[in-house]
């Protein structure tokens, strides 16, 4: 899935890496240009993603993260 975290600072993302590699290895996330909002594709769920970034130390209010619709194409066969 892919999420658009709105945050309004920027996290500690060392710690959201570290947490997210332990989740999901296959996890991609970057900050979205201009904005303090991170980027997240993984195969974690909305309820996973809120988990991590509570263990984070990043508790996320609902309205803060918005699922996003697929892009993906399906001829990776992924």
């Amino acid at each position: 899935m892919e999420f658009r975290i709105e945050l309004g600072h920027t996290p500690d993302l060392s710690r959201i890496a570290q947490l997210l590699r332990d989740e999901d290895p296959s996890a991609v996330f970057d900050t979205a240009p201009g904005t303090p909002a991170l980027r997240l594709s993984t195969t974690l769920n909305a309820d996973d993603v809120h988990d991590l970034f509570e263990r984070a130390g990043q508790p996320l209010q609902s309205s803060q993260l918005r699922a996003l619709p697929s892009v993906c194409c399906g001829g990776c066969g992924g």
